[in-house]
């Protein structure tokens, strides 16, 4: 029997049938029973795939990556929007899928009957629009409210929250400011009282927090020249084990961005990243 991940390989691109439809909704409906969801893809969506205006035209592969993305924030945008109607938006390929929500209270579940899809860029709607990025722009445009609770020459500590996730971020200076400009900095992070963990189901999220409080770090502190911090790698229940990949492109991205250079090393449980700024 064909496995949900072989969607994610598909790359040509043929005329798609209802059955086919129907079997990967199936795989959807098993993939979002632990969320309480339940998909309905409607005649019109299969036929709707194959149409000759979405160009290019519009994968298999295509429709499971999308479903990945909803399915990495538990399906909880879909639920609020229970009792209307809504347009699931893919803004990496421009994919719309207008759905109708409904709360089933005989079987507790939400019913999502996906209506139709096409690709369109500029797509107009009187609906809400729920808009799903890659996690790795997700990470990226995640701030949240910190409050600093500590301010000393050596330490300063910073308090923020995700969901039930409260997230402390400790800046250690290497040198006080009367030994000469506090240049190189260490960052810990912890989720929870512990570094061990980031946050189940919301680690990108948090990891992303961070980076973003880093960033504006650096900016308030334009004297830096070095900032080191670790990650845990460790996974924890239910999650995949490409946390460690997803961190390292996130940093990447983030160092590159500051004019910074990276050097990553792999130190079993923990990724430990040294950044040091590009001399102009």
């Amino acid at each position: 029997m064909k496995r949900f991940n072989s969607y994610l390989d598909e790359r040509a691109c043929d005329l798609v049938t209802m059955k086919q439809i129907k079997a990967f909704e199936k795989f959807v409906d098993n993939m979002f029973k632990r969320f309480n969801i339940d998909f309905n893809f409607t005649k019109h969506f299969g036929d709707r795939m194959g149409d000759d205006r979405n160009d290019p035209c519009i994968t298999m592969k295509e429709l499971a990556d999308f479903i990945k993305k909803v399915y990495k924030r538990q399906g909880k945008s879909i639920k609020g929007v229970a009792g209307a109607e809504a347009v699931i938006k893919d803004m990496q390929s421009d994919l719309n899928i207008p759905v109708a929500v409904k709360y089933d209270q005989k079987n507790d579940e939400f019913d999502v009957v996906m209506k139709t899809i096409m690709r369109k860029k500029n797509f107009h709607t009187p609906d809400k629009v729920i808009k799903y990025e890659s996690y790795i722009a997700e990470a990226f445009n995640t701030k949240i409210p910190w409050k600093q609770t500590l301010d000393t020459d050596h330490t300063e500590k910073f308090l923020g929250k995700i969901g039930k996730q409260f997230i402390e971020i400790v800046y250690n200076w290497s040198q006080k400011a009367t030994h000469g400009p506090k240049t190189d900095v260490n960052v810990v992070f912890t989720v929870g009282g512990t570094t061990a963990k980031t946050g189940k189901g919301d680690q990108m999220q948090i990891f992303g927090a961070v980076i973003n409080h880093i960033k504006e770090f650096i900016e308030k502190n334009s004297q830096i020249r070095i900032v080191s911090f670790t990650a845990s790698k460790s996974v924890e229940d239910g999650e995949s084990g490409s946390r460690d990949k997803l961190y390292s492109r996130l940093v990447k991205r983030f160092a590159t961005k500051m004019g910074f250079r990276i050097e990553e090393l792999d130190l079993d449980e923990i990724s430990l990243y040294i950044l040091t700024k590009k001399a102009k």
